[in-house]
């Protein structure tokens, strides 16, 4: 009788499995041609009302990465990200924090997911968005056309390929703004195809928010609040759009030149502090040449010559050659590497001889503000300034520059865009290796199928980033002309090593009129509390401009 009881449950439990198992695969839809890296990339998900909707139907372990969301992971609810990875020994999980810790303001509760949907952008490409609000604001709007009443705001998120999460609607006061507009750029997160770079670049990606706000009837833009590579985004499309455009927020000011790719991907071996030259930076690596060199050999076993001729920058192309080839084993192998060497530079820490005088106890922040000049403010004091010594302030944000100095002048765009610049996109070369480190032992379907969508992305702009800035120059005097009358609030960390200082003080030197507000101990997460507060703050007063 037992046995039959325990073989009658088993029965009932393989039944709910299977029964599932058919539910989720009814959910997941695939389109079964193939793109550039293969059917898996077209992964679909179902289009309905739910905020917690996840971004991959599964969580996997690829070498050491796991990717988690909240479906599997306790006290989801309390956290600021919805989603969050491991890399191995680096965890970008984020704390949860109590409301009003440490004194800083934090985030909205997230509003209502009032909508969501797919935009076919091409014969290639589709985006996914989302539409934040409170369902009162929404009932005045109807057909997807705005009333003149409503204000919109627009996030874009970093990368390129990093994706969007519900809870960047959270730095918005949904009480001022009646809609808040998340969407995935073009190859990443919901959008699809996954990883994909043909006709990826800066051009589609700006033509594609115009396209957004004419499909969603938005007739202007309350705020776009752009972060790191956001922020090159939100520029650029500004530059191209004024008109639609009524303020801007950046955070981790980001424009890709040249100078910025390489401080955190080009470097040669002498570059290393040495010799006296410990207060010369160039690029991040030598803040921990163990890492970098980790990052360099899990790739580059042999230090050969680089057949493009830029030896500096031959560790990139290997990792573009890796990520974008068509050995999906090479390039799971190379995004571990090339997500191990992102997080390490997030935790690196200033070595005293870089460090500067914070200028007493409590500056917390430097000001840039156009009616006052450079000033030192208090951490959470809404612009009350402590002292309104401008040469001091201007000389400790001076300092803060990592790999270009005062005396540098700003690169003129015939400088940056010359004669020698690539009119196309570097070619991807084959990747035949029989280094250890290469011939990846496991070769299960679930890293066959693993598109590592923000490094292909992330490495794909910065190879070609002359290519993609070709068309728009971002930090000349004619471009910021055609925004310099749009309000702007740039917020920048100082300690932020991924996107330094150097490119927001270069931004307040061509455009004085945006007030700069440097967060001396800050870093470059969104969610760096002083940072978030900053922001906060930010979308606050842009929504009376």
């Amino acid at each position: 009788m037992l046995f039959n009881f325990k073989r009658r449950y088993a029965l009932v439990c393989y039944s709910f499995y299977l029964s599932t198992l058919f539910n989720i695969s009814q959910q997941i839809v695939f389109q079964h041609q193939k793109s550039q890296f293969g059917f898996r990339s077209l992964l679909k998900l179902p289009l309905h009302n739910n905020y917690s909707i996840e971004r991959f139907p599964f969580s996997r372990k690829i070498f050491g990465l796991t990717h988690a969301t909240s479906s599997n992971k306790k006290n989801s609810k309390d956290c600021w990200e919805n989603n969050y990875y491991s890399f191995g020994a680096f965890n970008t999980r984020i704390n949860c924090k109590k409301e009003g810790e440490d004194g800083y303001r934090t985030l909205y509760p997230l509003p209502t997911l009032l909508s969501n949907g797919t935009l076919k952008l091409d014969s290639i490409h589709t985006l996914y968005y989302e539409e934040y609000g409170t369902t009162k604001n929404h009932s005045n709007s109807t057909d997807k056309v705005a009333s003149k009443f409503d204000k919109t705001a627009l996030t874009l998120h970093g990368g390129p390929g990093a994706g969007s999460f519900a809870n960047h609607a959270r730095f918005f006061n949904p009480s001022l703004y009646s809609r808040i507009i998340l969407y995935d750029q073009r190859g990443c997160g919901r959008s699809t195809p996954l990883g994909e770079t043909n006709l990826n670049t800066l051009h589609h990606l700006v033509m594609d928010i115009e396209r957004l706000r004419t499909y969603l009837g938005v007739e202007k833009w309350q705020v776009i609040l752009g972060g790191s590579w956001g922020s090159t985004l939100a520029l650029a499309y500004a530059q191209a759009f004024p008109d639609h455009v009524a303020s801007i927020a950046l955070r981790g000011v980001c424009t890709l030149r040249s100078e910025e790719v390489d401080w955190l991907f080009g470097m040669e071996n002498y570059e290393f502090r040495e010799n006296g030259n410990q207060n010369i930076l160039k690029h991040v690596g030598q803040l921990n040449q163990t890492v970098w060199e980790s990052f360099q050999d899990a790739i580059l076993p042999e230090k050969s010559a680089d057949s493009y001729g830029d030896s500096k920058r031959k560790v990139l192309h290997s990792y573009y050659d890796c990520l974008l080839g068509e050995n999906p084993l090479v390039r799971a192998h190379a995004a571990m590497a090339w997500f191990r060497w992102e997080m390490g530079v997030s935790s690196f820490s200033m070595p005293k001889w870089v460090e500067q005088d914070r200028h007493g106890t409590e500056a917390k922040l430097i000001v840039w503000d156009p009616s006052f000049g450079w000033s030192f403010r208090k951490a959470n004091d809404d612009y009350s300034a402590i002292s309104q010594d401008d040469l001091q302030a201007f000389k400790a944000a001076v300092k803060l520059r990592r790999w270009s100095s005062a005396d540098e002048p700003l690169s003129e765009p015939s400088k940056v865009h010359n004669s020698t610049s690539p009119q196309k996109k570097f070619d991807i070369r084959d990747v035949n290796r029989s280094s250890p480190s290469i011939l990846l032992q496991n070769t299960s379907r679930q890293m066959k199928d693993f598109i590592p969508a923000q490094a292909m992305l992330t490495c794909f702009y910065s190879v070609n980033n002359e290519f993609m800035l070709s068309d728009f120059q971002l930090l000349s005097k004619s471009c910021i002309d055609k925004i310099r009358h749009i309000p702007c609030i740039a917020i920048q960390g100082g300690n932020d090593l991924i996107c330094p200082p150097d490119t927001a003080l270069d931004l307040r030197n061509i455009w004085p009129e945006i007030e700069l507000r440097i967060v001396c101990n800050g870093k470059h997460s969104m969610y760096d509390p002083p940072i978030t507060a900053e922001i906060i703050k930010a979308t606050d007063r842009l929504s009376v401009t």
